[in-house]
């Protein structure tokens, strides 16, 4: 995701948090909807479908704030009777290095911002 590549090389000092949340195989549109509907666009909240999976940008939060997002969109996923989702947490400045590493795809991503 643009927004989040910038804020990584930007270097800007501000605190963020991503979560990549990976799908099973045929999973990932049903799992952008669940997104949607269940973060806190009011917030700045930014997500994108990024290769095979979705991640959630979230400005000015800590890592130890990431959790109310996180268990409302594993409770959503898990009443669509989906299987579960693997997620990475990461966050900024002490994983810069980690999520330049995740945001450095192998194949050209497929970047489509999810709606608000």
């Amino acid at each position: 995701d643009d927004a989040i590549e910038t804020a990584v090389d930007g270097n800007s000092g501000a605190v963020f948090s991503v979560l990549l949340l990976n799908p099973e195989a045929g999973d990932l549109e049903a799992l952008t909807s669940v997104v949607s509907r269940t973060m806190r666009g009011g917030s700045g909240d930014i997500a994108s479908v990024v290769g095979n999976r979705v991640a959630v940008y979230m400005p000015g939060t800590r890592r130890a704030d990431v959790m109310p997002l996180l268990r409302r969109v594993m409770e959503a996923w898990r009443r669509s009777g989906r299987s579960e989702l693997r997620v990475v947490q990461l966050a900024y400045p002490a994983d810069v290095e980690r999520l330049r590493a995740d945001l450095r795809l192998q194949t050209p991503p497929v970047q489509a911002p999810i709606a608000k």
